[in-house]
């Protein structure tokens, strides 16, 4: 065990070096933390995604209906709403 870090097998390090083992354990999370930001980032992506999809689709049937009001009729009509 070091001066460091209880799970270490290492009794003594040289001096001047940092235990790899506490090197490993801070290197874990920051790799979570990266993993989790990257997730998030993901996750805003795919809603800003949706999000214009819908938009989309509101706007085209707006733009059909002011064009076309017959044929969105015969679609409303088709689909059964």
């Amino acid at each position: 065990m070091c001066q460091y870090d209880p799970e270490c097998p290492v009794h003594r390090h040289r001096p001047g070096t940092t235990c790899p083992v506490v090197y490993r354990k801070r290197m874990a999370v920051i790799r979570e933390q990266e993993r989790r930001e990257q997730q998030r980032q993901d996750r805003i992506a795919v809603l800003v995604a949706l999000v214009v999809v819908v938009v989309m689709f509101v706007i085209g049937y707006v733009v059909a209906s002011v064009v076309a009001p017959d044929f969105v009729a015969q679609v409303r009509q088709a689909l059964g709403i």
